[in-house]
């Protein structure tokens, strides 16, 4: 084993001259934990199998990193190991793709491994990071082949589930139900889940007790991507009536930020600056657009044509740093050199090191798709 310090930043060598004494427990799935005190920089020890996994329990405070013939043979074993254990082991792999040191097509073959079975936690962490995958990584040119695998590999684990909730269903059924949804809906593209939610959301309009609390954002969220402004209206209308249900307001507010057609991502870049959104939502909405890919460019030059109306609304405690952190969503050099341009130009107040945390989200993501995109596309059935 060797230790040395971890670094998000791919390009920042590790020291070689650190070193700490970390207890490190190792455990073939189904077997016992051994544990033995590492404090050199590189030390032998002694596994019971090649599967071994490296963090037992998941009580150290490291990253493990595996060789790709360690890894494959503990994958063949992952269904063995404590629900802690594979969500760790997710973990270390996503950091792993995240700074090159693996290709991205291990962790999606981890996921893949995983979607039938996994439960809870897993499947949210697995949603959240394929769709991140699918935002950065994926090129337009490999979307179809990326969102057919989504469909292929967790397709099944909701229609086991169903779209429909039961009275009967745990609390960890309704959250799988949920996070499952967005990913085949969402990342899957999948168009019968789209129509199923779409009426869904349509009876859910008329009679709010048709759907869970758990379920109502990723649906209205899968209906609006593919609404019209038939259903951006009902969203907007509903609002004023909901001012007294923070909750619900917020669902439905946020929800606009997912139409798709060019017209509505304006009358929601609109909203921001109008009289009828209070100020002290305007960073927030700004910052949900921002997290959309279709909509991102447009927002940019919106903000900028509109400062002058936008900084008024955009105070130290409702929203400025909120908008900055959200320009983070960009993933170019390009946008990181004009970001900072326009913020030199328009000192943020109190925003100052929000900004520079910006900036390194930008070049990190841009250094995480030049790395990966190949490698995806490599592996892509």
């Amino acid at each position: 084993m060797t230790q040395e310090r971890f670094s998000s930043a791919a390009a920042t060598p590790p020291s070689s001259s650190e070193r700490w004494t970390i207890p490190v427990c190792t455990r073939t799935p189904g077997g016992k934990a051994r544990c033995e005190v590492i404090d050199q920089p590189s030390q032998p020890v002694t596994l019971d199998s090649c599967a071994s996994l490296l963090n037992a329990g998941e009580r150290g405070y490291y990253f493990s990193e595996y060789s790709a013939d360690a890894l494959h043979a503990l994958r063949a074993n992952v269904g063995r190991l404590e629900p802690v254990e594979r969500l760790g082991l997710l973990g270390d792999e996503w950091w792993m793709a995240r700074t090159g040191r693996h290709d991205v097509g291990e962790y999606l073959d981890l996921a893949g491994t995983l979607a039938a079975t996994e439960t809870g936690p897993g499947i949210a962490m697995m949603a959240d990071r394929l769709s991140t995958i699918a935002n950065i990584v994926v090129p337009a040119s490999e979307a179809t082949r990326f969102e057919a695998w989504i469909r292929a590999r967790f397709r099944p684990a909701l229609d086991k589930l169903g779209l429909t909730s039961r009275a009967r269903d745990s609390e960890t059924q309704r959250a799988d139900r949920a996070a499952l949804t967005s990913l085949v809906g969402i990342v899957g593209n999948d168009p019968a889940v789209q129509a199923r939610v779409r009426e869904l959301v349509d009876a859910y309009l008329t009679k709010p007790s048709t759907l869970p609390a758990s379920f109502v954002t990723p649906a209205l969220q899968i209906a609006a991507m593919h609404g019209g402004a038939d259903l951006y209206d009902r969203y907007q209308a509903t609002l004023p009536a909901l001012a007294n249900q923070p909750e619900e307001y917020y669902r439905r507010l946020f929800a606009l930020s997912w139409f798709r057609e060019p017209s509505l991502v304006a009358r929601t870049l609109d909203l921001t600056i109008s009289q009828s959104l209070r100020g002290q939502d305007t960073g927030a909405l700004l910052s949900a657009i921002f997290d959309r890919p279709w909509a991102r460019d447009a927002a940019w030059t919106f903000v900028r044509a509109h400062w002058n109306e936008l900084s008024p609304r955009l105070t130290t405690f409702s929203g400025v740093g909120v908008l900055v952190d959200a320009l983070g969503n960009f993933c170019s050099t390009a946008r990181a050199n004009e970001v900072r341009q326009f913020f030199t130009e328009h000192p943020p107040a109190s925003a100052a090191r929000t900004l520079e945390q910006t900036i390194e989200r930008i070049q990190s993501c841009s250094q995480f798709r030049e790395r990966q995109a190949p490698a995806l596309a490599r592996w892509l059935p």
